[in-house]
């Protein structure tokens, strides 16, 4: 189902037949015997009787994942057809669904993993994100009895996670745990790119020349002068003449000095500092070193400041939602609250009903009462969190 939906174009507006072929499915899903024909029959047979249920208002659909799968077994492909009641909710939801690369999601083994890849993926620019335990729990759909002790957490879902993800994706992180009061409140993760490449060494010397770069590289230095505004061939000299250390330390400098806004004609200087101002120029190294700190640093304390600001208004609202909940469910009848319970049950997913139709904390299990949230605002009028803080500013 990952393949296919990642077939979804963002332009698209209807549903197309999508193609896959059998073979390459079956290696990217772990079937390594012979008979991996039968096994991927067996499995678009499985998501054809697989039922899922999407509620709308007082309206409940029940609706098959696929209608229909032709195999083509002289080309050794099956065409699939999702099904129509599916295209408002995938077509609008493929740009959150494609921000875990495809070859990523087949790749990770643990739902856990998949989903912290998806959570640091979209702070990846900005290098940091700081997670309330809490918050993270619900995040990765933990329920409140699994992983009660943060060694077994830690150990099966961050530790276990961060070896998938820094080996398997684009991505890698380090993890710092964070107190208040000698207790762990929140994680707060740390994301590099990891890509493979080897990092330049500063003190290289300037002998990467011509001679040891392929055309590619010389290909994409010229590119990249290019967007600077350096014509053709003087981009081609550049790279020619100049280590690509220089090339790209002269280009962080320059970017450095656009946001600064400190420069009218980009293309002139990046020329200049190419051709030996910035190795002479020590003290303008560190001068623009210093800047760049020095807003990393401002941008680093109002990022976290915003974190903790945003941490304490969700832990709030919580506070109020389960108080709002308990002092509502209270003022019910028993009918009516039994009721509700039946409601809520049926809209959890299939493995957790039978626990919650046993459960003797029902009305009092965080995961529950998040889990339906909507439903449960729409029922006691209760604020949302919005119009919560909005009413408590």
């Amino acid at each position: 189902m990952l393949w296919v939906i990642s077939e979804i174009e963002p332009q698209d507006t209807d549903f197309k037949t999508y193609r896959v072929n059998i073979k390459e499915l079956a290696n990217r899903i772990g079937i390594k015997n012979k008979d991996f024909y039968t096994r991927v029959r067996n499995t678009t047979k499985k998501l054809m009787g697989r039922v899922i249920e999407i509620e709308e208002g007082a309206r409940l659909i029940q609706t098959p994942l696929i209608n229909k799968a032709d195999y083509h077994t002289d080309g050794g492909t099956v065409d699939i057809r999702l099904d129509e009641d599916l295209k408002k909710y995938l077509l609008q939801l493929k740009e959150d669904f494609t921000s875990i690369k495809i070859k990523y999601a087949f790749e990770l083994s643990s739902a856990y993993a998949i989903r912290l890849y998806e959570l640091l993926t979209q702070y990846k620019r900005l290098g940091e994100r700081v997670i309330s335990v809490e918050d993270l729990r619900f995040m990765l759909d933990i329920d409140d009895k699994s992983y009660n002790r943060w060694s077994n957490f830690e150990a099966r879902v961050i530790r276990f996670s961060q070896e998938e993800i820094n080996t398997k994706t684009d991505i890698k992180f380090e993890y710092e745990k964070l107190f208040r009061h000698r207790k762990i409140y929140a994680v707060k993760f740390t994301i590099f790119d990891n890509r493979g490449k080897k990092p330049i060494d500063e003190h290289e010397p300037n002998t990467t020349l011509l001679s040891a770069m392929t055309q590619n590289e010389v290909d994409t230095g010229v590119e990249r002068l290019f967007h600077y505004g350096i014509d053709k061939l003087a981009a081609e000299k550049l790279v020619k003449k100049h280590s690509a250390n220089v090339i790209e330390k002269s280009i962080g400098m320059l970017e450095t000095k656009l946001k600064d806004g400190e420069l009218q004609n980009p293309a002139g200087w990046l020329m200049e500092c190419i051709k030996g101002n910035w190795e002479d120029s020590k003290e303008k190294i560190k001068e623009e070193k210093e800047r760049e700190k020095d807003r990393n640093r401002k941008e680093k304390l109002e990022r976290e400041k915003n974190e903790r600001e945003q941490e304490e208004r969700n832990s709030r609202y919580r506070e109020y939602f389960k108080r709002a909940v308990g002092e509502a469910v209270e003022k019910l009848k028993k009918d009516e609250r039994d009721k509700l319970r039946t409601e809520l049950v049926k809209n959890m997913p299939g493995i957790m009903r039978e626990k919650y139709r046993r459960e003797k904390n029902f009305w009092s299990d965080t995961m529950l009462i998040f889990s339906n949230i909507k439903i449960l605002r729409k029922r006691f009028g209760i604020f949302s969190q919005e119009e919560f803080e909005k009413e408590n500013l």
